[in-house]
């Protein structure tokens, strides 16, 4: 699949777009896990206040930008292994 400039512009700027909404979800997660008794969500597209009533909720959103993200560095023949572990062990 060829992508022309213009595409590939765009589908950068989607990356970065769920790139930053998957940080502010996991700031969210992070601060109710912790003891938080609410936490104001900004992705960057919405602003919202949370409670961990919505963990459930936020681990799928979370999930459907983590897919997006990788659909789009796809497009873009990029590795998807952002996010991944990757164990290391030395070779002898």
């Amino acid at each position: 699949m060829t992508i022309s400039s213009d595409d590939s512009v765009w589908i950068t700027q989607q990356i970065q777009i769920s790139e930053q909404a998957i940080a502010a979800i996991n700031a969210a997660i992070i601060a109710l896990a912790s003891g938080a008794q609410s936490y104001e969500l900004d992705t960057g597209q919405t602003r919202q206040r949370v409670t961990k009533a919505n963990l459930d909720g936020l681990g799928k959103m979370l999930t459907m930008y983590e897919e997006r993200r990788t659909k789009y560095r796809s497009a873009l023949g990029l590795p998807n292994t952002v996010g991944k572990q990757i164990r290391v062990t030395p070779a002898f």
